[in-house]
């Protein structure tokens, strides 16, 4: 939406289990955009899609092609490889590795942040456990190396005896439910014209709050908006920032910001961080902050509408 694209959402969970809402969504944009490409981004810890998502629209619209692309961070896949990953509970590492299991195209994202011979051994694991499987290695800030992937896409040919996944639900209801979720919206409100310094400082204050309390992170995500730009800050679990940095660092009174959390911690606990973060910078810098929406939550057992073998 940010970019002017015309899209739909899922709400209150993924798109198994709100298929219909899912399929709607879909017919939706068929009949008003007519487009060659819809780009559906399931939750970061949903996997099955082959069951619940491409099985059950291949029946239902069949003219329709599902290609599920799966994207892993390269520094995350090399510390799992070499077993530094403790940060990982070993539901969430199950649930990891199905969805590598199940990708079409499976693609290793965030290469310019490795060094060659870390690389190098994530491809022989990679190779090794997936022999046959399509496998990009990416640098998502590259036009280039995006442009390969989509054209992957459009040229993927699906195998007719596609896998449905070996899944254990009880294993990956856990290691769903480990992953607190939080969603806020944030409103900074200055009257010197430093708001954005002020969003800086929270998102920093919540970032190093998280790691002091030693919760790992999935992902922890801030969207900002000043009126007349958007950027986006991401931490992952690996440390530091990713280089998807875009501040706003326009003078202005006020700017909102979207923060979008799972991080390996009750959904509670991490609200209470934030809001107790909130709260210090609001006394610290003299300003107004509100926040006017938010969910905080941890996954129900996931019960898709349909599983189709």
């Amino acid at each position: 939406k940010t970019a002017g694209v015309k899209a739909e959402e899922v709400i209150n969970g993924c798109f198994c289990c709100n298929y219909n809402q899912f399929a709607e969504a879909i017919q939706l944009l068929e009949e008003k955009e007519k487009p060659d490409i819809i780009f559906a981004e399931s939750v970061g810890s949903c996997t099955d899609l082959v069951a619940a998502i491409a099985r059950p629209l291949a029946k239902f619209s069949p003219g329709i092609t599902v290609v599920i692309s799966v994207f892993a961070d390269a520094q995350l896949l090399y510390s799992l490889i070499t077993g530094n990953a403790s940060f990982m509970d070993e539901h969430v590492r199950y649930l990891y590795k199905k969805q590598l299991e199940e990708a079409d195209i499976l693609v290793v994202n965030k290469v310019d942040l490795v060094h060659d011979v870390e690389l190098k051994k994530v491809k022989e694991q990679i190779e090794a456990d997936f022999p046959g499987k399509t496998v990009l290695y990416q640098n998502s800030l590259d036009e280039n190396s995006v442009r390969s992937w989509v054209l992957s896409l459009m040229r993927f040919e699906l195998s007719t005896d596609r896998i449905t996944l070996d899944l254990d639900y009880d294993l990956y209801a856990k290691g769903e439910a480990i992953l607190g979720w939080l969603d806020q919206r944030i409103v900074i409100a200055t009257k010197d014209n430093s708001a954005s310094s002020v969003a800086r400082e929270l998102m920093l204050k919540i970032y190093s709050d998280i790691r002091k309390a030693n919760y790992p992170i999935a992902h922890l995500k801030f969207l900002c908006d000043d009126g007349t730009k958007k950027s986006k800050i991401s931490y992952t679990a690996m440390d530091g920032i990713s280089k998807e940095v875009f501040l706003v660092d326009n003078r202005t009174n006020k700017i909102s910001v979207l923060l979008n959390a799972r991080i390996q911690v009750d959904a509670s606990i991490l609200e209470q961080l934030v809001s107790e973060a909130i709260l210090q910078i609001t006394q610290q810098t003299g300003c107004k902050i509100e926040v006017d929406k938010k969910a905080a939550f941890q996954p129900a057992y996931p019960r898709p509408v349909h599983r189709m073998g």
